[in-house]
């Protein structure tokens, strides 16, 4: 699934983690939530 405009990640993350055999990924064009969402980003699945 793709998320565009993702922010945090917050719903990426928590779909991720209910579903870990799929697939996610967050895009987001703001460079202060890239930048977050980098440092924080969990390892799901």
């Amino acid at each position: 699934m793709l998320d565009v405009g993702c922010g945090r990640g917050r719903l990426v993350n928590a779909l991720a983690a209910k579903y870990p055999a799929s697939h996610f990924v967050g895009m987001d064009f703001s460079f202060d939530a890239f930048g977050t969402r980098a440092a924080k980003r969990p390892t799901v699945g």
